[in-house]
């Protein structure tokens, strides 16, 4: 046998005690894979791992992930129903913001809905404004106040200086009238004063002639006595 034989087959030896004591180690330090040993058996601190461990831990694992993909599926769905209920009440109060600018009938009474919440889709009576009408939106209430306020500035105001004007001539005209009424009153006063003057003159001259007629028949009576015509 050569020396190159008697290396290899030296070697081979070798190779072969190694992997002897290699496999006794890995048998006797093997882990218990396939064991049953609970892990609250275990020392304090360390965690027993074997198969049936880890079937258990893995049907735990997914019995809970099939409730969380149950629990998420059925919040999913919640979701998607408060969005859609969502987009309904967006529109509504799209539709009331819209009434509350530019309608007739802006702003309403709203009464709660089973959930709780305002009911938008249907609201109640409308509100009503100081002059016991339905209050209007904004906007059209700011169009009708703008439009007031041209009203009373281009319309209004340019008659009522118009008036103003003619009120002052009439103003003028009634004192003048008033002047000539108290001079009527007092003319009508003196010819008053005059006529019962007058009317007093008159009774006392007819008086005077009563009495002369009478003093004239009484001397012609007693002229007659002594036949004196």
């Amino acid at each position: 046998m050569t020396a190159i034989a008697k290396l290899l087959v030296f070697l081979t030896l070798i190779a072969g005690v190694g992997a002897a004591v290699f496999a006794a180690a890995v048998y006797t330090q093997r882990p218990g894979w396939f064991d049953d040993v609970p892990s609250e058996g275990a020392p304090r601190g360390h965690v027993v791992m074997n198969f049936k461990g880890l079937a258990r831990e893995t049907d735990g694992q997914g019995k809970a992930g099939a409730a969380a993909s149950a629990l998420w599926g059925q919040r999913l769905r919640d979701l998607r129903a408060a969005e859609v209920v969502r987009i309904e009440r967006q529109r509504s109060y799209s539709k009331l913001l819209a009434d509350a600018r530019t309608a007739d009938t802006g702003f309403f009474e709203f009464e709660e809905d089973e959930t709780g919440r305002l009911n938008v889709a249907a609201p109640g009576k409308a509100v009503k404004g100081p002059d016991g009408k339905n209050l209007s939106g904004a906007d059209t209430l700011e169009a009708r106040i703008a439009a007031s306020i041209d009203r009373v500035v281009n319309v209004l105001e340019p008659k009522i200086a118009t008036h103003r004007a003619a009120q002052q001539k009439l103003q003028v005209q009634i004192l003048d009238v008033q002047g000539k009424l108290t001079r009527q009153r007092t003319l009508r006063e003196d010819l008053q004063s005059e006529a019962s003057y007058l009317g007093a003159a008159r009774v006392n001259v007819s008086e005077q002639k009563d009495t002369a007629k009478r003093r004239l028949d009484q001397l012609a009576a007693r002229l007659a006595v002594f036949g004196i015509k």
